[in-house]
């Protein structure tokens, strides 16, 4: 696959920067300097002028630009920049790749945390919270130093086509652009429905509450996508076929397709991507404790094996 480069990529780079434009300043950050878009994002000081040339949000002048990260993380996505989040997206279409259905996988996993109350009297105390050992294979966690717990998930995959009734909601979602959004504005399915946009979240709130008033057994979940070296936070549905749930993310399907990132062809949006995501809770509340209170943390999570066997 081919990385779009910036002398054929003018109306996509218009495109990018009309996405941003929905978005109210009230929900940015302007933190990122011209020198950190270059390094962390890899927008270049060509592309940052032609960016701020079709009204891409900023503050201060243009000499001295200070962008929003988030925005600067669209743009990487929009133009296929090899930027973090880019390139997280080219782990999980290739974890996607290698899936073979009928195979039970487990993963070995690494945790760590860090104190979220730095400078708090005495020494760092965690816990597994009770709903994260429950997501994990059975009397495999054990911990290896002060925030740090290695453990095993297993997960088993599958080819399944989501159809009949399912497939109206699936549409409904096909016209929906993916975009970063920060918190509270992921979750305003109000702004879904003004501006066309919407990140994993806000797009599996969306579905949710529209299967259910079309009478489908969907609910929405949230843990993460397993696509080593790295478990990355993520939140999908799940559709209840034949008594058993089944996990479904047309969204970020769609949005792999939309990139040119997956073969539409073996990963379409009706297509189920059983093997990848680890269930943890119907949302992302607390994963651990800390001094022993519960903490919501996003521990780092390292994929540090994989092996498959038959179903």
């Amino acid at each position: 696959m081919t990385i779009p480069t910036l002398a054929h990529s003018s109306k996509r780079i218009q495109e990018v920067v009309e996405r941003l434009r929905r978005v109210p300043d009230t929900a940015r950050m302007f933190s990122e300097s011209a020198a950190e878009a270059r390094r962390l994002h890899r927008v270049d000081q060509s592309l940052q002028a032609r960016l701020l040339d079709l009204g891409m949000p900023h503050r201060g002048p243009a000499a001295d630009p200070h962008f929003d990260s988030l925005d600067l993380a669209n743009v990487g996505l929009g133009l296929g920049l090899r930027c973090p989040r880019w390139l997280a997206m080219r782990w999980w279409s290739k974890s996607l790749t290698q899936v073979v259905p009928g195979q039970r996988l487990d993963y070995r996993m690494e945790l760590s945390a860090s104190c979220p109350s730095p400078g708090h009297a005495g020494a760092c105390r965690f816990e597994v919270h009770p709903r994260l050992r429950a997501a994990m294979r059975a009397g495999t966690c054990r911990e290896t130093g002060p925030g740090r717990y290695a453990f095993e998930v297993r997960l088993d995959s599958g080819r399944h086509l989501f159809g009949g009734s399912f497939t109206e909601l699936i549409d409904q979602i096909r016209p929906v652009q993916f975009h970063l959004l920060p918190y509270p504005l992921n979750t305003d399915l109000g702004f879904l429905r003004d501006s066309g946009l919407a990140d994993c979240r806000l797009a599996a709130n969306y579905l949710h509450r529209l299967g259910g008033s079309l009478g489908l057994p969907v609910r929405s979940t949230a843990g993460y996508f397993v696509a080593p070296p790295y478990a990355t936070v993520h939140v999908w549905l799940e559709f209840q076929v034949d008594g058993d749930w089944l996990p479904a993310d047309p969204f970020l399907l769609n949005a792999l397709n939309r990139w040119g990132i997956v073969d539409p062809g073996q990963w379409p949006p009706h297509r189920s991507p059983q093997g990848l995501l680890w269930s943890v809770h119907d949302e992302f509340i607390e994963l651990l404790r800390h001094n022993g209170q519960d903490v919501l943390l996003y521990p780092a999570m390292v994929v540090t094996d994989q092996h498959a066997s038959p179903l």
